[in-house]
Formats: structure tokens, sequence, C-alpha cells
């Protein structure tokens, strides 16, 4: 089953006319709290103010500054807490026992992210959850990696975590993993993309949108009536996120922004947008996917509508720009994030290694790696590298022996000295990624902790 045939609706389309763009800036005015609830593998007693201190007086890295009384207005405890350098103010903390959880299954049919075998059964036959509620600051993926530890303090192992503001479900080894890191985890893990299909007269059209950009300061994305290259689509959505989370200056609805060379975009509210929206497809806007019909609880708010602004200053529709984000996809990553990435690869790097040893001579299965070199002609101060993909060839036995062999897979474009398809020691202080190719999956930095449940019968890798 693709990505797209996960959900299903019904509607058509007819790009047509062009409308010039308003570029009156308009803030928007975002809501930045987030909500996550665990569901812990045990439950002993409901949740008072001298067990969350104690609990959180277990931690080195986060510092209880205050708690109040039991609250009935808000069921629970309101709190002030310090993470690194940043203050987070009345954080709410509460618990709660269920008579059912029946929606747990939905899980199964639209979750996206990795589950280990048994944990929501376990969620559903536990019925306990404790929940929390963080308004973030100005560092949202230290927000979030906060939030993590700050749920995994008070629950410990769980079965389950539970992103309400993101509208997904992440197992509890992942949390586990997360929060124990000192590194946060991907961006990719605070929000989620949501594609809804719909198929009228053998067309394909296609609503795509997110959950859990709010909390970060940006407003939820739409693009809608979606025909050509679906997935290259989705993926510009996912990469206009994640330049919107980057981004120094604040992103406005009527701004006009440029995430990649040559490519333009404006953001619309909602209201506004559905109706150039309906002018451009030649459709009414009561009929469109991810029209009104369409809009419940989840699904309105802090969102804006993506648009393509032309070489003539006009709306377009992003099927205007599928042509060329096909033939030239958008790989940029920011420094950050490329940062981020190897010291992951890096923390992780056992996995993958221990992994290698047991499993490398079996068929079908290979490990690659992704390394940073530095580009001809400029200095180690500039850090531009030229990030270059190998297949391991040899992996150091032992455990402080991190020697590495590895084939070129591709054509340098900047480093002149290697050449594609020959074999290099590798210096792994430059290493930026890892992936694991194998019949069933493929594992990565963020889904490696799943690796047991399905090649070793068992639920944990830390």
């Amino acid at each position: 089953m693709g990505l797209f045939d996960k959900f299903k609706k019904n509607k058509n389309i007819e790009e047509s006319v062009s409308i010039d763009i308003e570029t009156e800036e308009k803030e928007i005015v975002l809501d930045r709290a987030s909500s996550m609830a665990t569901y812990p593998k045990k439950f002993e007693n409901n949740l008072s103010k001298d067990s969350i201190i104690e609990k959180i007086s277990k931690s080195d890295e986060i510092e209880l500054l205050s708690i109040s009384e039991y609250l009935e207005e808000i069921d629970g405890f309101s709190a002030d807490f310090k993470y690194l350098d940043t203050e987070y103010k009345d954080v709410l903390i509460k618990d709660a026992n269920f008579d059912e959880l029946d929606y747990m299954e939905d899980i199964k049919k639209y979750n996206t992210r990795p589950l280990i075998d048994g944990e929501i059964e376990g969620a559903q036959k536990l019925k306990y959850s404790i929940y929390t509620n963080v308004i973030f600051n100005e560092k949202p993926t230290q927000d979030f990696h906060f939030q993590l530890k700050l749920l995994y303090l008070l629950s410990g192992d769980c079965y389950l975590l539970q992103d309400v503001s993101g509208d997904q479900y992440f197992s509890g080894e992942w949390l586990k993993i997360s929060a124990k890191s000192k590194i946060t985890p991907s961006p990719d893990s605070m929000y989620k993309i949501d594609a809804v299909v719909d198929n009228e007269n053998g067309e394909r059209k296609i609503w795509l949108h997110t959950h859990g950009l709010n909390r970060m300061g940006i407003v939820e994305l739409d693009i809608l009536e979606v025909t050509k290259y679906p997935e290259q689509q989705y993926e510009f959505l996912n990469y206009l996120a994640k330049f919107m989370m980057d981004s120094s200056e604040e992103i406005k609805n009527y701004k006009v922004i440029e995430p990649a060379k040559d490519t333009k975009v404006i953001l619309l509210d909602y209201d506004r947008g559905i109706d150039i929206v309906a002018k451009l497809s030649n459709k009414v806007k009561e009929t469109i996917l991810g029209g009104i019909s369409d809009r419940d609880d989840y699904h309105t708010g802090n969102r804006s509508i993506v648009f393509v602004v032309d070489s003539n200053n006009k709306y377009q529709l992003t099927n205007y720009i599928a042509d060329n984000l096909a033939n030239n996809p958008l790989l940029w990553v920011s420094s950050i994030e490329t940062k981020r990435m190897s010291e992951k690869a890096k923390e992780t790097f056992e996995y993958f290694k221990s992994i290698y040893l047991e499993k490398s001579k079996i068929e079908d299965w290979e490990f690659l790696i992704k390394v940073a070199y530095q580009m001809d002609g400029t200095n180690p101060e500039d850090n531009e590298n030229e990030h270059l993909w190998f297949s391991v060839e040899s992996v150091g036995a032992e455990s402080n022996d991190n020697k590495l062999v590895a084939k070129l897979l591709n054509k340098p474009y900047y480093v002149k000295a290697l050449k594609e398809d020959k074999s290099y020691t590798i210096n792994m202080d430059n290493l930026t990624d890892w992936l694991i190719y194998t019949p069933k999956i493929r594992f990565d930095t963020e889904n490696i902790f799943i690796y047991p449940s399905i090649y070793l019968n068992t639920g944990q890798i830390s």
C-alpha cells in the first residue's frame, strides 16, 4: 500500500486562470501549546505533588522550580521547570484512569510511526495515562525534547507516547531512547503530514496538510488539489515546513518567501486561500477536497494554504512546479540539521555496527554510511562539505575499534581525489548518517529501536 492509498475521498481539478498576488502581509497569531500523553507500563498510584517532586528529583537535566497543589479547575498540577538555559512556565501535569480506550484501534489504521507489537494492546489493558501541556518558547527542537524528557521522568517505561498536538503516536521504546539521548530527535518527528486521497472519474487528487507546527510558532500548512507527482509535492511540503522552522525571519500570510532557488511561495489564510483555489481549479469551493466540508476540529484554526508565485507575480497551485520538483528534487539540509544528524549517527553507530557484524553476509542486506568531505578549494573553517554515500565492506570487530572500509557509491562533484566505486578507509569523525536496507524494512537512526521486535523477537534495543 502506497503512502497516498491510506485515505479516500472524491473530487476533480482543472488548472486554468491565474490571479495577481496580494502582498499586504498579515500577522499570524499562534497557540504554541504542545500537548502529549504517555501510556505507562505500570500503574501503582495516581500522581501527587510529592510523587512528581520525587520523580523530577532523579534528573540531572531538568530542575523543578515550583509546583502547585492539586488544582480542581485543571484536574492536575501546574509547575515551572528549567531545562538547559530555558524556563518553562505553567506546565500542566495530570493523569487519568479510563474505562475504555476503543479509539486506539484507529492507530493501527492511520498512525504512520513505527510501533512494536503489543504496545497498543498493552495500553488498552492498563487504561492509564499521564498528560502534559507545555508552552513552547523560541527553541522548538529543544522544547520538544524537554517535553519528552519530562514525560519519561513522570511515566518511566511506556507502551505508547501520544503526541496530541501532532496527531500521532510513537512507540514507548522510541520515547525511552529519545528521552535518554543528549541529542534532539529529528525535526520530522515534531509534526506529521497527512494525505487525503480522492478519486473521481478515474483522476486522483490529494490534499496534503500538516499537524504539529503551531507549537513551533509556525502556521499549519495545506496544499490542495494535488494532481501531479504527489510524492514530490509531499516532500516539498516537508521541506517547506523545515525551512520555516529554520528561518530567522517570521513567516507571515501574504508574504512571498523563497525556500529554494527559483521557487517562490506565498501563504494565504484559509478563507482567502480557498477562494483562490476554487478560481484556479475552476470549481465551486464547497466541492474542493480539503474545503469547508472536510474541516473538523483537527483541520481548522491556524492554517494557511500554500501557493506558488509565478514569474508574473500571479498565484499558482503547487502543481505548477511539480515537474521541476520531480526533475530537480530539493536536497538542501540546514547546517544545524546536518550537525544534529551527524551527532545522532555517531551516538547510534554501535547499533549499526552490531547488526552489521551479525547480518552483513546475508543476501539482500545492505549497510550504507554518509560521510562529509571538505570541498576542493575551501578552508576547514568554511565548513563547506560534500556529503557522500558509501557501501560498508568491513567494520572493526572490537568494541573500541571503529575502523571501517567502504566503497563510494556516487561520483563526487567537489572532491576530485575520490573516485566512484573505489574503496576507502573512513574517518568516523566525519560520519553524518547511516542506513540499513533489509528485505523487510529500511532502518535509520530514528527507527532502529524496532529492529529487535522484527528480527530478534524482543521489544527492546536499549
